[in-house]
């Protein structure tokens, strides 16, 4: 149990430092995409957009997968150590993806789209993020 809590503790860390950078990158794009604006190219937000509606469809592969089988194994043996240590490397993995799609938002908005199409992607990124929280694998083992 002790090892599903710790493991499970750095996960929320590393979720929430996920979430912050999300967080700042938008910031930090908005500011530089009012400061030099740039004409968008619209190729560039088609295959962006292609390539986020694949990885949202892996993150779902990912889950069901990679951490499922994890979560299933810490159910039955709460002090699994390599349990533990493949459940915390496949979600960050899975975060790390959640996070690529924010940062594709970040992409767009450098090259000049306006917030109003590409806040989706910041959302959808922040929404994964939270959607996939360490603490339903946590109750599972209570």
């Amino acid at each position: 149990m002790a090892v599903v809590k710790t493991v499970s503790q750095r996960l929320r860390l590393i979720q929430g430092a996920l979430l912050v950078g999300i967080a700042f990158s938008a910031v930090a794009a908005e500011w530089w995409a009012r400061r030099f604006p740039q004409n968008p190219v619209n190729g560039l937000f088609q295959a962006l957009s292609v390539i986020s509606l694949g990885l949202v469809g892996a993150t779902l592969l990912v889950r069901q997968t990679l951490v499922r089988p994890s979560e299933v194994v810490l159910t039955g043996k709460p002090d699994d150590a390599a349990a533990a240590a493949r459940w915390k490397a496949c979600c960050t993995f899975l975060y790390l993806m959640c996070e690529a799609l924010g940062l594709f938002g970040v992409i767009l908005r450098l090259d000049g789209f306006p917030l109003a199409n590409i806040w989706g992607f910041y959302l959808g990124s922040g929404a994964l993020l939270l959607l996939y929280s360490p603490a339903r694998a946590v109750q599972l083992v209570r």
